[in-house]
This record gives structure tokens, sequence and C-alpha cells, in this order.
């Protein structure tokens, strides 16, 4: 199993932004072949993959801003096994970290924070409840007076407490 991660290009590269797949799911791709593109503030380049294999997941969809090491896809052997929500734990992990540097950064910085700070504040799982149950992080976030990170755990506090209301 090969995991595509989101590379440090450049020293103080702290996340990057996924352009076109070159590859679709499913597909074998051969060693050294480009996956994606990834697009920096410096620069544009296409991810190599090592060992080759079939793309058996993508986690980050083209134009998504995610920190370095997140993990983008899985390249596989034909029939191996491997684990999406480990891959997804890891990656909410990922992002946690990431959004607790960024928001401590973006105090020294309170005017001008970036989009894609706020966009990710919150975890790629709580997004994707959010989006599927028609709610907005906004609504969870002043509902339940969160601070921090929006996690899954919040949503479902969140629509928990709407149905039982």
């Amino acid at each position: 199993m090969e995991l595509l991660r989101m590379p440090r290009a450049s020293e103080n590269m702290t996340e990057g932004t996924v352009g076109p797949w070159l590859v679709r799911e499913g597909e074998r791709v051969e060693a050294g072949a480009p996956v994606v593109e990834i697009i920096t503030e410096k620069a544009q380049f296409e991810l190599e993959c090592e060992r080759g294999g079939v793309l058996a997941a993508v986690f980050a969809v083209e134009r998504a801003t995610v920190p370095v090491n997140y993990v983008l896809g899985v390249l596989v052997e034909e029939g191996e096994e491997w684990d999406r929500a480990a891959i997804e734990r890891e990656n909410d992990e990922i992002v946690r970290a990431h959004l607790t540097a960024a928001l401590g950064d973006a105090s020294l910085h309170a005017a001008g924070g970036r989009r894609s700070i706020a966009k990710k504040g919150a975890t790629p799982r709580a997004r994707r409840l959010a989006r599927s149950a028609g709610v907005s992080l906004d609504e969870v976030r002043a509902a339940l007076g969160v601070e921090g990170v929006i996690e899954e755990k919040h949503v479902r506090e969140f629509l928990s407490k709407r149905d039982d209301g």
C-alpha cells in the first residue's frame, strides 16, 4: 500500500491545493507515473507515485486545500486489504493539528485571516455529515458554542438536539 500525501514542497509550506486527478479511482498506475497535480503558493507540480498499483480511494477532491502530510489517496495492489476508517481518522488528526496551529497564528493576523483556514474550521467528516444533513457549520458552531474545530461529534450532537426539540 502506498499513501499519497500532500508533500511539503518548501520549508514554509503548511498546506497545498489539490489540482486535477490524473488517474481515476480503480485505475492502475505504474511506478513513477504522475497521479495528481498539486498547487502551492509558489509552484504547481505533479505528484508521482513511488511503487504504482491501483488507486483504491481519493480522500481530497480537486480544489480542496489540505495540510501537508494529509492522505490524498491510496494505491494498493489488486486485492490488498486496507483500512479506510483509519486513514480518515489520521486525516482528521492532521487537520485538527493544522487548525490548532493556524488558529493560533490567526490571532496574530486577526483582521486578515486566510480563506482556507476559515473553510477548514471543521474536520472533513464533520463537513460531510453537515452537508448530508442540510445544516450549516455556522448553525452548529452557534448552537453549541464551539470555539475551535467543529468535529463530527459536534454535528451529531446538534442533529440530536434539533431532532429532540
